[in-house]
């Protein structure tokens, strides 16, 4: 009809507003509408027509095309940027086809099953640390990119989702297990570097190389006339308990208080608080302990020093290494023996130790379930009869019949 016609001239007029409209006779368009009849007034050339009388017609329409429009608009568009797209990307960037990463199982957060272990986690941390292996392998392969063109690593980036997976499964729980590192023998080690002591070590020129350090320090003879003692090293060894720190205190205090002597006692439970803290009573760190306390004794005697040893020392050999070093440097050294036997010890025990070791608190305890060797030939022989005085006096006889109370030769 004539309004279905003119809605639709007006929609051409909206899209194409630079289409030149031509002139209309309002007159002729209301006369036809009003049927053709007089009766109707003449709007005149000027007059508004029909239609804007019926403002939500106009309204209604005005919309539906502007709607129309813009649809149109976006979808070319659209199209448009993405075959601009599509034409401008170049055939090097596409990413190359790299195989997914293959598990023999599924790879498991750790912390997210309950039946995890530390040989699971340790096991999936081995995974990932494989597959991390293969995949830097896979890219030192692949040819390197030309300058020109920058490649997007596929396998570059798998390597870094895996090394996320291995950083998340490690902050998700306790750290595992680390593996039992090989067995180490201490005391090989330290048999191996005393065998390699370079023997160019000189303590002075006038000493020579291997030769004795007596030139490198003040003459004995005077050292001793001066002090008017000698020095001399007692060592006292036996089952803890039998009395060793007990007697040297004893024979330290008759020394220095009623003959003015210097002495200065190397204790085992004194030591082990410094110079053989890092040591503890396997076979090797008890021959470690001798051998130190051996050397630290020789300083002491070599200096016109009474010393007392007072050590467990369970090793024969052991003391005879610490009897050679001094006889070496041309040091006395008495062996004492403190002849108690076990029974005794354990019914004394002044420091609850044999109670733990029955308890089962201690093991590896010397006399009990670990060795003690006695002396063949002690140079002093101290019984379990004999009391604290007698046993001081024992020694101040021994130590007056070697000379050692004077400074005199």
């Amino acid at each position: 009809n004539e309004s279905n016609g003119w809605a639709a001239y007006v929609g051409v007029v909206i899209i194409h507003p630079n289409r030149r409209m031509p002139a209309i006779n309002y007159s002729k368009v209301a006369t036809e509408e009003g049927g053709g009849g007089g009766g109707g007034e003449s709007n005149g050339p000027l007059a508004t027509p029909p239609i804007m009388k019926r403002p939500v017609v106009w309204v209604g329409i005005l919309v539906l095309v502007i709607g129309a429009g813009v649809v149109m608009t976006s979808g070319s568009h659209s199209a448009v940027l993405a075959e601009e797209e599509a034409a401008a990307m170049p055939a090097a960037l596409e990413t190359p086809d790299v195989a997914e990463p293959v598990y023999a199982a599924a790879p498991q957060l750790r912390g997210t099953a309950p039946e995890a272990t530390p040989e699971a986690d340790a096991g999936l941390l081995q995974q990932v640390l494989s597959e991390n292996a293969k995949l830097r392998e896979q890219l030192q392969q692949q040819p390197a990119p030309e300058a020109s063109k920058v490649m997007p690593d596929a396998s570059f980036a798998a390597l870094f989702e895996e090394n996320e997976k291995l950083r998340q499964q490690l902050a998700s729980g306790p750290a595992a297990a680390p593996a039992a590192p090989a067995e180490f023998d201490i005391g090989a080690y330290r048999a191996a570097a005393l065998a390699a002591t370079p023997p160019n070590i000189i303590e002075c020129a006038e000493a020579g190389e291997g030769g004795s350090q007596e030139a490198c320090h003040l003459p004995r003879g005077r050292r001793y006339e001066a002090l008017g003692q000698k020095g001399i090293t007692l060592w006292m060894t036996g089952l803890s308990g039998s009395g060793k720190s007990t007697i040297a205190r004893a024979l330290e205090e008759e020394l220095v208080l009623k003959h003015g002597k210097h002495v200065q006692q190397l204790d085992g439970d004194n030591v082990r608080t410094g110079l053989n803290r890092d040591l503890g009573f396997s076979p090797a760190d008890r021959r470690e302990s001798v051998r130190r306390v051996g050397e630290m004794a020789c300083l002491f005697n070599g200096g016109g020093v009474i010393t007392l040893v007072t050590l467990v020392s369970p090793y024969r050999a052991d003391r005879d290494e610490a009897r050679k070093r001094h006889e070496e440097q041309g040091l006395n050294f008495l062996e004492v023996f403190m002849n108690v036997p076990l029974e005794v010890v354990q019914d004394r025990d002044p420091k609850g130790l044999y109670a733990k070791v029955k308890a089962g608190e201690i093991t590896g305890f010397t006399g009990v379930d670990a060795p003690y060797e006695e002396p063949l030939h002690p140079d002093v022989d101290l019984h379990a009869e004999m009391t604290l005085d007698q046993s001081v006096e024992m020694l101040m006889e021994v130590l007056e019949s070697q000379g050692v109370l004077t400074g005199h030769r």
